[in-house]
């Protein structure tokens, strides 16, 4: 594939445009939830919110340019959230945030999985057909 041409919208199909706003949505969702969480916590924790923000935070360059691989790096990130907020979902004490943090952490790998899975696919597709057309006299 040509990589000096940037993805746009409009060369991407509708499947993988409508997920990756998913996967955005969800994600800058659960950036925002966290930094609302921390801030309106009576002693705030810049701390707290440094270990809740950083690993995210890591893959959202690669998230930027459109790399499959970044995006499997954050399913593997978010698999950590997801390990630690089900028990607190579940819990006796479980209110509100716990519960929107379990579905926009659910919604953030699925997402995030299907993204890196079509975009990979659609990366390999217009290989093929570049060298195709590379090959025709």
């Amino acid at each position: 594939m040509n990589t000096s041409q940037p993805l746009t919208e409009s060369t991407l199909p509708q499947p993988l445009r409508a997920t990756r706003q998913l996967c955005y949505a969800s994600y800058f969702g659960l950036l925002a939830l966290y930094a609302w969480l921390n801030l309106s916590a009576e002693p705030f924790s810049a701390v707290g919110l440094a270990v809740q923000w950083v690993p995210l935070l890591l893959p959202l360059w690669g998230m930027l340019k459109d790399t499959y691989k970044s995006y499997n790096w954050l399913c593997f990130v978010v698999l950590a959230y997801f390990l630690f907020i089900v028990p607190n979902a579940m819990s006796d004490q479980a209110d509100w945030s716990d519960w929107l943090q379990l579905l926009l952490t659910c919604s953030l790998f699925v997402s995030a999985m299907l993204v890196s899975r079509w975009l990979q696919a659609w990366q390999y597709h217009t290989q093929q057909l570049e060298a195709a057309a590379g090959k025709e006299p």
